[in-house]
């Protein structure tokens, strides 16, 4: 029995990751537009962390475009 080259077991295909990759560029410019505007604003810490949701998404996108998955 052969072991299947791992770069033959992507589940998306091109198009997919052209999705997930303007998908990560979007939310990369909200989390940043966020972050800065929630600084310069000085706003409270809890209204702070809510720029962990946009940059989750970003890390998920960015991680999924780069591992094919």
């Amino acid at each position: 029995m052969t072991v299947p080259d791992p770069g033959d077991l992507a589940n998306i295909g091109a198009d997919g990751r052209q999705l997930r990759l303007f998908i990560s560029v979007i939310a990369l410019f909200f989390t940043f537009g966020q972050a800065l505007l929630l600084t310069a604003f000085d706003m409270p810490l809890p209204l702070r962390v809510s720029v962990f949701v946009p940059a989750w998404i970003t890390a998920l996108c960015l991680l999924q475009v780069r591992g094919s998955t």
